[in-house]
């Protein structure tokens, strides 16, 4: 507030001082007068003026006053070139819009204008007060271009594009379609998160981790960024002093990063994590939790030690989702365990939280490490705060094994005497799932539930006991055992209701089997006394219980029958209904009642209820897990073959239906004639007379429009570079002039080495430069090749240098040039530039020479093919070469390519023989080649190919002749 603005202070002292609600009132009709007479009257009422009439007119209004007057006046604010009236005029409309939703127009048309100002205060004011009223996905749908314009333009300054990231945000947060509208905002969006001003960096990475909730796979390309940053300030320590937080790099910005990483892997087994980037998490995470560890220990002041902490607690929960190894694991269960001595509740509450991650991965040394100190973890039980104490639990729980499962089981029924109603009901429910999870003895699971009824019976819920019944029916060796201690517990003084309702239905069921040491009429006793001093419910489970006994026990019919004539009278409707009903059946002469109580079957449910009840724990563990895709065709788990079979649906056999098999190729002839070059001539000779019929056929499945799919989605000229790459093994894969990639490829048998080298041409540095190889197999589930990422490239690139990029492709079986991986570059100089490029990882690369083959060793082996394999085995194609090229020209190409170029195998002087190896990781394959030049129009070339496996020859001839016509 201005402190000009007398009049104002002047108003609200009044109102404070007013002693009577007469008198406030009339003081406050008294204004609104004044203030509505100056709007009608006054033309030239001054900003100030204005401004101060609508603060005056807000204070009415928060005092809980109706307002019908002043909402032009605020509009008029917005208009104002003086930041104060700005600001007064969007703090009104904050609450104004609610009373005149009409004047969204007017508003929105400020806010774009503000939006579009180059004064960033007023830029920061729109931005704030989208993010303050924007509750429904109108206000993204008429803002969000304008609010990304601000956050991508590199003449924002970062103030304006922090706020317009978390307004994203916010957007993004009231209508989840956003990104889907616009899904090309997202590689602009992660590029910042390399950005030098660590501010922007946070709030983008609050906004990347929003996206990668609704799409994950759209945001791959930030684990790479963010794991640079990572190492740059946990590993190599490089931070700007003024980001340094007490002598921490960046501890804010190391936390959101943790935290986004565990967003984007939330288990390092369920997503493609490159070797390189792993290596480098390992290191991070290593040195976080070490030095955070170290850091503590020696830290005086608070502020540092618990700025250590967080970092160790978002390090060591990032470990639980990627690093599986023991050493770490144990590591941070030991710094863990060492931090629940601390005073401070809040490091208390965030350590156990930490050590529930890192055990529910189960690594016995982990595990080990928390048992070993399970004192310290019971003692927190006693803690005076709650959520520590839950914490506890669910700490014992996740550690909980068949080992440890009956001494946990017997410290937290010793717990219950003591443990506060909150309490209770939480440690019931963990300790009849965890005896039910573990148990070996069936005796010792029946004896701990009973006594946790017996404990803690009126806390509990219904699940416990009904999951109790459950386990008894279903087990005839634990029946008697359960009667026993029904009968033990219910002669006690105090019994809780659940437990007399598990002995009514079980004594009704099993009681015969324990006569011998209790008798009928004993337990028939037990159970009456306790009738009348039981709830409803209870005494329907006993009347059931009692017609059963009547049945089975005829010396006690007639008690029995007593007792439902008497209850026809009670003045509960649900007991007299049911003692009617159970009198009727009992008195008649028939069967009927043999066949109302017949024996319990067994229960198909193989699921315990209690699982649901679990809360955070379970929450835990499927946090781990990423979200399967159901396929209709896909092969049941073994969690659904545990899932009862009444819940399946009856499906008929389907009829034997007959799959249309494509009749094999005719086999090859029994006597094949031997293999010359007028043989391997099937087709004739390229004379002028069969190529005017063959030229009005040919077709050239290698020309522009047949490439035309294939390139819409890559970047312009990007052909020049892919096939130099497939030509040559080093040189130059793309240029311009901001950037370029100079390749050197290394092969070694089944595996393509790749080293790409990126020189900075522009005359600023290059930042949020990320790279991605996108796999394109058409079989995901078996793919032809694996790619491994050895070395990233780094994310800044100063003027005039270079950074690296290493990756290996390992070929495992034959695929088409269609299906190399796309390439994908993305960086930020000056603005966003993205390139997409198709990398040629092509079967080629695979080809070796061997050793030279003779002319008649040649001929066997191109019979032998044809005669094994027939025409699966070969491939023929004529082209059409857009330049002349010499002999001597087409055989180096060849000869590049990996084959062995044949001296005098052919005594055409226009023909080319040559012969090479492919090598796969799933074999070896030979490769015999014939090209024949047609002397008369050279341009015209016939490719012949036979290879050892079948469909490897059409995949490489296509593969040559792509080569030699776009690629020469």
């Amino acid at each position: 507030m201005s402190p000009q603005m007398k009049g104002l202070v002047q108003f609200i002292t009044d109102i404070r001082n007013s002693k009577e609600q007469e008198q406030e009132d009339k003081r406050i009709q008294s204004e609104l007068t004044h203030i509505q007479k100056q709007f009608q009257t006054n033309q030239k009422l001054s900003g100030y003026h204005r401004k101060k009439y609508i603060c005056k007119l807000l204070f009415v209004y928060l005092m809980g006053h109706d307002l019908h007057f002043g909402f032009q006046e605020s509009i008029a604010l917005l208009s104002s070139s003086v930041y104060s009236e700005k600001f007064i005029g969007y703090l009104a409309m904050g609450l104004f819009i609610q009373i005149k939703p009409e004047l969204s127009t007017l508003l929105n048309q400020s806010i774009k204008n503000d939006i579009s100002s180059s004064n960033e205060d007023f830029n920061s004011l729109a931005l704030q007060f989208l993010s303050t009223i924007s509750d429904d996905e109108s206000y993204a749908l008429a803002f969000e271009e304008d609010v990304f314009l601000l956050l991508r333009s590199p003449t924002t300054s970062t103030l304006v594009q922090k706020k317009a990231a978390l307004t994203i945000l916010k957007l993004l947060k009231c209508d989840s379609n956003l990104i889907t509208r616009h899904p090309q905002w997202i590689p602009r969006i992660i590029t910042l998160l390399d950005s030098e001003d660590y501010g922007l960096s946070l709030s983008v990475s609050s906004l990347i981790e929003e996206i990668a909730k609704l799409d994950y796979e759209a945001c791959r390309s930030s684990i790479t960024i963010s794991i640079n940053r990572l190492y740059e300030l946990i590993v190599k320590e490089t931070c700007p002093e003024k980001y340094c937080y007490y002598g921490v790099p960046a501890p804010w910005l190391t936390v959101k990063l943790f935290s986004l990483l565990e967003t984007m892997i939330p288990d390092g087994s369920s997503i493609d994590i490159d070797s390189a980037n792993r290596a480098k998490i390992k290191i991070i995470l290593q040195k976080a939790i070490s030095g955070a560890v170290n850091n503590t220990k020696n830290s005086k002041s608070t502020e540092a030690k618990n700025t250590n902490s967080f970092i160790m607690f978002g390090a060591i929960s990032l470990a639980a989702h990627i690093d599986h190894s023991p050493d770490q694991s144990e590591q941070a269960a030991v710094a863990l365990c060492s931090l629940l001595d601390s005073t401070d509740i809040n490091t208390r509450y965030l350590s156990l939280g930490a050590l529930i991650k890192i055990a529910t991965r189960g690594d016995f040394s982990t595990l080990s490490v928390i048992k070993a100190r399970f004192d310290k973890v019971f003692n927190l039980l006693r803690d005076r705060d709650v959520s520590i104490r839950r914490r506890s639990l669910d700490l014992i729980y996740t550690c909980c094994d068949s080992l440890t499962v009956e001494n946990i089981c017997s410290e937290l029924l010793q717990y219950l005497n003591i443990a506060e109603f909150t309490m209770k009901s939480d440690v019931a429910v963990k300790v009849a799932v965890l005896a039910e999870k573990f148990a070996t003895d069936a005796a010792w699971y029946v004896t701990t539930i009973m006594k946790l009824l017996s404990l803690a019976g009126n806390y509990v819920e219904d699940e416990v006991w009904q999951r109790l019944i459950q386990i008894v029916v279903n087990n005839d060796s634990i029946q008697g055992i359960a009667c026993t201690l029904s009968v033990n517990y219910l002669r006690t003084e105090s019994y809780p209701e659940s437990l007399l309702k598990v002995s009514s239905f079980l004594l009704g069921e099993f009681g015969n089997q324990i006569v011998s040491s209790c008798s009928a009429g004993e337990q028939f006793q037990i159970l009456n006394g306790k009738y009348y001093v039981c709830s409803v419910r209870s005494r329907s489970m006993l009347l059931s219980c009692f017609l059963k006994f009547c049945n089975r026990y005829p010396d006690l019919r007639p008690s029995i029958l007593d007792l439902f004539e008497q209850e026809t009278n009670s003045i509960s409707s649900e007991i007299q209904q049911r003692a009617l009903e159970y009198l009727k059946v009992a008195i008649r002469e028939d069967n009927l009642m043999k066949i109302v109580v017949l024996d319990m079957p067994p229960f198909t449910s193989k699921i315990s209820p209690l699982i649901s009840r679990l809360g955070n724990v379970e929450e835990i563990q499927q946090s781990f897990k990423l979200p399967e895709l159901k396929s209709s065709g896909s092969t049941p788990s073994l969690l659904s073959a545990n899932h009862s079979s009444a819940s399946l649906p009856f499906t008929r056999p389907s009829s034997p239906v007959k799959k249309f098999i494509a009749p094999p190729p005719p086999p090859p002839s029994r006597h094949p004639r031997k293999a010359t070059m007028s043989s391997i001539n099937t087709l004739g000779s390229l004379t002028n007379e069969s190529r005017l019929s063959m030229t009005s056929s040919l077709h050239n499945p290698f020309d522009s429009e047949s490439t035309s799919i294939l390139s819409s989605n890559l970047s312009p000229n990007w052909k020049e570079g892919y096939y130099r790459m497939v030509h040559f093994d080093q040189g130059i894969f793309y240029e311009n002039s901001l950037i370029k990639i100079i390749y050197r490829i290394r092969r070694d048998k089944s595996t393509i080495h790749f080293h790409l080298t990126y020189v900075n041409k522009s005359p600023i540095s290059i930042s949020g430069l990320t790279s991605e190889l996108i796999s394109n197999c058409t079989d995901k589930q078996d793919p032809s090749y694996l790619i491994n990422i050895l070395q990233h490239p780094e994310s800044n690139v100063p003027e005039n240098q270079r950074t690296i990029h290493t990756f290996d492709i390992m070929v495992r079986s034959k695929y088409l040039d269609s299906e190399c991986p796309q390439y994908n570059l993305s960086f930020i100089s000056g603005g966003l530039t993205t390139l997409k490029l198709k990398l040629p990882a092509v079967l080629l690369k695979c080809l070796n020479a061997g050793a030279p083959l003779q002319k008649e060793l040649f001929f066997t082996r191109w019979d032998q093919i044809g005669s094994s394999l027939g025409s699966s085995g070969e491939h023929q194609v004529f082209i059409k070469l857009k330049k002349l090229r010499n002999k001597a020209v087409i055989a180096r190409t060849l000869s590049l390519c990996g084959l062995g170029v044949l001296e005098g195998v052919d005594p055409s002087e226009w023909n080319i023989v040559c012969a090479g190896i492919l090598t796969t990781l799933s074999g070896s394959s030979g490769c015999l080649a014939r090209l024949e030049i047609n002397p008369q129009d050279q341009s015209m070339v016939r490719i012949t190919m036979r290879c050892t496996q079948a469909g490897l020859a059409s995949i490489l001839v296509e593969s040559i002749g792509d080569l030699l016509i776009n690629g020469m």
